[in-house]
């Protein structure tokens, strides 16, 4: 499992007196957690699964950063704070129920009912520890995401040689306006 988060500070690119830059951060881990689910089909018409996946916690010990500063004249300071370096980072990834019932009007007509719970605040904050350069402050980013729900519907019919598919989802925003960033970018 290979995780990226990217940071991104400043916009519109280095200007003398406005040093901007960004730092691309990298790193590997590996997450032990489970997944379960079960299929009930009562009758060739009906069936209806339900699935658990669980809460994964994902610890990256030697990460790195690249950072990308405004050129050496424009502000030697800035690019001898921030150099290249070892990161550390901690997550957990949210945990996940599903079910859906299937309805089959006719053979060759399918129709799906979806819903899938993610639990997001179990995503908290996200702090990164840099290993090189200036003492950073544990400033962590806040995500205080919220739980939330999915809704699904949708449909195939079967007309040979063609397959017709239609659908739409419902999906609620996890994201509280507070806590938008770039990192979700």
């Amino acid at each position: 499992n290979w995780s990226k988060f990217e940071e991104t500070f400043g916009a519109g690119g280095p200007l003398p007196g406005n040093p901007e830059g960004t730092v691309l951060l990298r790193g590997s881990t590996t997450a032990t957690g489970f997944h379960s689910g079960v299929l009930f089909t009562p009758s060739d018409v009906w069936a209806l699964g339900l699935s658990f996946r669980s809460r994964l916690h994902a610890e990256i010990k030697d990460g790195s950063a690249d950072f990308s500063t405004p050129p050496p004249a424009l502000s030697p300071a800035l690019q001898a704070a921030f150099p290249d370096g070892r990161i550390r980072t901690e997550i957990d990834l949210p945990p996940s129920v599903r079910t859906g019932l299937l309805a089959r009007p006719a053979a060759n007509w399918n129709v799906e009912f979806d819903a899938v719970w993610t639990g997001w605040s179990s995503v908290d904050e996200l702090v990164v520890d840099f290993k090189e350069g200036l003492p950073v402050p544990r400033d962590p980013t806040p995500f205080s995401w919220q739980d939330s729900m999915a809704y699904s519907v949708g449909t195939e019919y079967r007309w040979s040689p063609w397959i017709l598919r239609a659908g739409y989802t419902y999906d609620l925003a996890p994201i509280p306006d507070d806590t938008l960033n770039p990192i979700l970018a």
